[in-house]
């Protein structure tokens, strides 16, 4: 580089060329060419903000840059893949929303997953086209590069919670969703976004460090093993409900969520500790490696009615009955109730156990359950209530994927029988009546 502060020659940068009007030193030192291992050129001093970009052989354009100066505008294949990766997952959230007949814990917190892929994959879209001096996690607050950084944030402070969400509701998990477990998952948005969005004031996420364009902040590490286990038990958890199943088709699709769910984990971990192990990896791919997992999921939930969501007039049918009815899955956990028995039983709600709820008729289900039975009925005495019950069995070739619990309040027509025996025991004339009338 010449004093005139245009560029003759990088070595060791093939297919690339510094553009733009750049100093030439920076407190006597010259520029340094990737320092930082992420396919970008940073001054080597950290506490000067240079406009400098680097332009790969595809640019396209050339704009006004984040920071002020120029910066070019590049579209590679990992920026395509990029572009495709949000534009797969807002179709997704779409879809959720708009296809299913009734809203759903699985339904909200797919939309919530997918929409947050989208804005992350977005983001690494922006940063990959414009090619960014600094780390937009570093930029001033409130200059077009910060708001990149707050696309990005999202893959980190939203992605995690909304896979623990989605992952609880759809195994019908909800006492995950509530208490504190829902707690500690709105704690953690809350210092992972705050410190996402004010870092450039502290440096906890990625701190400028002399010498160095970026570093590792202080929080890098706690929060990305909690992002990285958060996922992979909510992976591990729907998978393993895809299993229980037991058809080919419900464990085919376990095994390959698990295998592409696996793929942003493994990415973003290398993208993490590239530093350790000495790899250059300009951008996280975890939102393009996201897509096949997401699409997986997507199709199994689609092909199986979303979450089991009934239709909108049966489910219309099913609260209008003056029975209490109460759905279980094949472990008998509560999955929904009608009007009649959130009547009769207040406490009770989705996620508890049925034993929790009505502990007379957990034998009768069970055995149900196990039998090849599709229909047990039976009777019981309920705070001084005769209740005849019927158990009806969803099975799935040959397994059994859960029960319906229906409950008859008979205690008129049982009062009734019984005055009539009496009165038959007093004149025995009238039992042909009774026979007759019954």
């Amino acid at each position: 580089m010449s004093r005139d502060g245009q560029v003759r020659e990088v070595a060791g940068l093939p297919h690339r060329a510094l553009v733009g009007v750049l100093a030439p030193h920076v407190d006597g030192k010259p520029l340094c060419v990737d320092d930082a291992h992420d396919g970008f050129v940073y001054p080597r001093h950290s506490g000067a903000a240079i406009p400098t970009a680097v332009a790969c052989s595809d640019t396209i354009g050339r704009h006004d840059g984040p920071l002020g100066g120029e910066a070019m505008v590049t579209v590679s294949v990992f920026s395509a893949l990029m572009f495709i990766a949000a534009a797969i997952s807002a179709c997704l959230a779409v879809f959720a929303f708009v296809v299913p007949g009734q809203r759903t814990h699985a339904t909200n917190t797919f939309v919530m997953l997918n929409l947050a892929t989208a804005l992350w994959a977005l983001g690494g879209f922006l940063r990959a086209v414009t090619r960014p001096p600094i780390p937009p996690i570093a930029a001033p607050i409130g200059s077009s590069m910060w708001w990149i950084g707050v696309l990005l944030m999202f893959g980190t402070a939203v992605v995690p919670p909304a896979w623990f969400l989605f992952a609880a509701s759809h195994t019908r998990r909800y006492d995950l969703t509530r208490g504190l477990p829902r707690a500690l998952v709105g704690a953690y948005f809350v210092i992972v976004s705050g410190a996402w969005l004010t870092n450039p004031l502290h440096g906890l996420m990625t701190a400028r460090v002399p010498g160095d364009a970026s570093a590792p902040g202080a929080l890098v590490l706690s929060v990305a093993l909690v992002s990285f286990g958060t996922i992979i038990w909510g992976v591990v958890t729907v998978a393993r409900d895809f299993w229980r199943r037991g058809d080919p088709g419900h464990r085919g699709a376990a095994v390959a969520l698990v295998a592409c769910g696996m793929l942003p984990v493994a990415g973003a971990a290398l993208f993490v500790s590239q530093r350790a192990t000495g790899l250059s990896i300009p951008l996280d791919p975890a939102p393009i490696l996201s897509v096949p997992m997401l699409i997986v999921l997507a199709a199994e939930l689609f092909r199986s009615g979303l979450a089991d969501v009934l239709p909108v007039a049966a489910a219309q049918a099913f609260d209008a009955m003056s029975d209490i009815a109460i759905v279980t899955d094949a472990r008998l956990v509560v999955l929904t109730l009608n009007d009649a028995a959130k009547r009769e039983l207040p406490t009770a709600k989705p996620g508890m156990q049925l034993a929790d709820v009505l502990p007379e008729t957990v034998g009768h289900t069970a055995e149900c359950l196990r039998s090849d039975a599709d229909y047990l009925p039976f009777e019981l005495t309920r705070n001084g209530n005769v209740y005849w019950g019927r158990i009806h069995c969803t099975r799935r070739r040959g397994t059994a994927m859960g029960a319906v619990v229906l409950l008859s309040d008979i205690t008129d027509l049982r009062y009734a029988q019984e005055q009539l025996r009496k009165a038959t025991e007093r004149n025995p004339g009238t039992a042909g009546v009774g026979r007759t009338g019954l």
